[in-house]
This record gives C-alpha cells, structure tokens and sequence, in this order.
C-alpha cells in the first residue's frame, strides 16, 4: 500500500489539535453523552449512545447533498475533483464562500445534482456494509460554563477510511437542538480497527441537564491508488507527563519510508484518562518536506481538558 498510519501506544494523554488549550483550573464533572430521538433531513442519521456496540452503516453515494470540512492546504479546485463535481457547481452551492480565502474548518456543501456526481472512492456493492462506530461519547464542562465534547471514531472496515466527518449536537432537556458542531478526525485517513475522536467545544451558556447526540456526516473509503498516503513510521516515541496529569509532552522521529518525498506530515497526539475516555489531543505538523529515506524530530505538548492523562496514542501520516 501506498500508505500508511503508525500507531503507538504510550502511558499518558494528549489535547486540542489545531489551537492549544490552557489546563482546566479545576476538576470538571464528565457527562456522558446519551441516545436521544431527533428529528433531521437526512434520513440516514444514527443516533449513537456511548455503550451502543451496532455499528453505524456508511452514507452512500446518492444525490444528497454532503458537506466537506476544510483542511490545512485545501482549495476548492481540489475539493471539486475529489467529489467529481465541477467547480462552478461547487461555488454556486456555496456562494457565501471565497474560494481564495476559505480557512480551515470552513464547512463546504457538495452538491449531488451533478450527472457523473460519485465522491472518489465511493463503496461499491458488497454483501458486507461498510461501517463505523461512534462511541463513548462524553463532555468536559469547563470553569467559563462552556464545554468540550469528544466522540471516538472506530472503523470496523476491512480497510481504512478518510474524510471521517462527524456532526455533535447539544441538545437541552427537552431534546430540542441549541447547538451544533461538525468536527473531524485529527487525520485525514482512519486505519482499520483503529480509534480516533473528534473534538467539538460548545459555548456557553450550557442549558440545565443537556445531552449529546452525534451523527455520522460523512466516510469514504480511502484511495490507496496514485500515492495518495506515503509509508511513514515513528521511531523512539517518548511521554513526559506532569505530576497532575493535566498536560504531557510527546516527542519522537518521523521515519520516512516512501519512495518519494512527503510535502505534509501529520502527527496526532490522543489522550485519555484512566477509563478510558478521551480527555484532549493535538496535532503537530512537519515545518518542511520529508525527503526520501529521511526522518524528522517532533515534539508537541498536549493538556487534559477533563480528567489527568494516562495515556497517549500517537498517529503518523505523511501525504506526498
């Protein structure tokens, strides 16, 4: 394959991924996230409990409309590409969007009225339904009356996945919808059998005894063709923990071994506590290029947004 995601396991936690949050003040109480019945357009929407143990079945490709989150060093031509739709049909379902200025974490609808609409990689028929789990959904209130929310991502393929897109929605006693967030994995493709949670932060104010559903927003079958993803490892991984287990530093070495230089490489921190749950992550990126048989020294800090760290989780990937 012409990819590949490297996991380590080490003893302690990691945190927020694209800005770095401040270590919590005080111990926050973890409220666990609920199945809760709602109401939506998208008639594919499963709702998932943290102990539910049926997997959630993949969107196929149809003529619903989809969305895409932006990622560090997309443009809108690309995007139009991936999902085989022309650009300008991508500009007219986006109109408030430029596409020379979008930022990260820009929210783009793909439209499905296109004839050739097919996102690359779309499932093909099989007699196994292509899944994944969303589970151990769980809040961290933090001391300003807002919340952090991780759901964990688990693909039960037989093969990896990309554009994991997940939608958290806070949802009051009356189960009636006050806010909604749309966040990703911290990488780009999820490995079979391996776990990834995304990170949602809720403002506040919280009402009184809310809940968290989640929904699956989006899952493709990655495309391992055309070097896509590039062969990296990490090598001598090491975790420093504080002594209160709110913050952990994580360093090691980026290994190349692709056949062609990697122009972005990724390494995602992911923490959790001693149940288990996810507590914070991070992402670092490589400054410059991984040349040929190279490799390249990381370090990142991550904090605890809830409960002390006991473990990290370390992911590489590495695209040309």
């Amino acid at each position: 394959m012409c990819w590949m995601l490297a996991l380590a396991s080490l003893a302690a936690l990691a945190s927020c991924s694209t800005a770095t949050p401040q270590a919590p003040t005080s111990t926050p109480t973890l409220r666990s996230g609920t199945l809760v019945p709602y109401r939506s357009v998208t008639p594919s929407v499963t709702f998932l409990a943290p102990d539910l143990s049926t997997p959630t079945p993949l969107p196929t490709a149809t003529l619903t409309p989809r969305t895409h989150v932006v990622k560090a060093g997309e443009d809108m031509g690309g995007i139009a590409l991936r999902y085989r739709v022309s650009l300008a049909d991508l500009k007219t379902a986006n109109p408030t969007v430029k596409p020379n200025l979008m930022k990260i974490g820009t929210v783009l609808i793909i439209p499905g009225n296109a004839p050739d609409y097919s996102p690359t990689g779309a499932p093909t028929a099989s007699p196994t339904p292509t899944a994944i789990l969303l589970e151990r959904a769980g809040c961290w209130e933090d001391t300003q009356g807002g919340a952090a929310c991780f759901v964990v991502a688990r693909n039960l393929q037989a093969s990896p996945l990309e554009n994991v897109t997940v939608a958290l929605i806070l949802l009051d006693a009356q189960s009636k919808e006050v806010q909604r967030q749309v966040a990703t994995t911290p990488l780009d493709l999820l490995q079979q059998g391996a776990p990834q949670p995304v990170l949602a932060f809720f403002k506040a104010p919280l009402p009184t005894n809310f809940q968290v559903a989640v929904e699956l927003v989006s899952a493709l079958p990655a495309t391992t063709s055309g070097n896509r993803y590039l062969a990296a490892t990490l090598s001598g991984t090491q975790v420093k923990i504080q002594p209160d287990g709110l913050a952990a530093e994580a360093s090691g070495t980026v290994v190349s071994q692709a056949d062609k230089a990697a122009s972005q490489v990724w390494v995602a921190a992911i923490g959790y506590d001693a149940d288990g749950n996810a507590v914070g992550m991070r992402r670092w990126q490589a400054p410059s290029p991984l040349a040929i048989g190279a490799s390249q020294a990381f370090s990142l800090d991550v904090y605890s947004v809830g409960a002390p760290i006991v473990k990290v989780d370390l992911y590489v990937e590495a695209k040309p």
